[in-house]
């Protein structure tokens, strides 16, 4: 099973490293929502190689995990003002997310400190529950970016909203590489 974790984050990591490379070349011409995108590329390839090569329980892995998070959160919240499409409610939501988050990092970095074991059990379990409350918050967003109203300017879809059957809607991608 370790080897299985290793070598899967292995290929992940490297796979977001090609990513991230493809998308670099582009992303300078095309503006902020793609600069944000190839960041959170690279973040995700180097929390990746981190798990592969040091393991999911050191404190570096958890801090990385949190700011990809955290970077993710920003790519879409460049989306989101792109389109005009946020409204006071999901800025809220982008900024509890984001602040869970943060939680998360102070749990992780508090948890080195020489505390008693049950103080030490209390923060690994508050980290969790951050990590959970801010993949909750982060799915939400991600449905409201899907099923937004308006598309960007000039964005190709590979998805359209339309009707099927029972009136289920299809989400649009919104990160086309034809778009560039």
């Amino acid at each position: 099973m370790v080897m299985l974790i290793l070598w899967g984050h292995a290929l992940a990591a490297l796979g977001f490293a090609a990513l991230t490379l493809a998308w670099s070349r582009r992303a300078a011409a095309v503006g902020l929502h793609s600069r944000m995108l190839v960041a959170a590329l690279a973040v995700t390839a180097l929390w990746a190689l981190a798990v592969a090569g040091i393991g999911e329980a050191d404190l570096v892995t958890r801090v990385v995990q949190s700011l990809r998070n955290l970077v993710w959160l920003a790519a879409m919240l460049v989306l989101v003002r792109r389109t005009g499409a946020g409204v006071a409610a999901v800025y809220a939501l982008y900024a509890a997310t984001a602040t869970v988050s943060a939680l998360a990092i102070g749990c992780a970095l508090l948890e080195t400190l020489p505390f008693a074991a049950t103080t030490l059990a209390t923060l690994a379990d508050l980290r969790l529950i951050a990590r959970m409350l801010a993949a909750v918050g982060g799915l939400i967003l991600v449905h409201q970016l899907a099923f937004r109203r308006s598309p960007p300017s000039g964005a190709s879809t590979c998805w359209s909203r339309r009707r099927t059957g029972a009136g289920a809607r299809r989400p649009r991608w919104w990160w086309s590489a034809a778009s560039h």
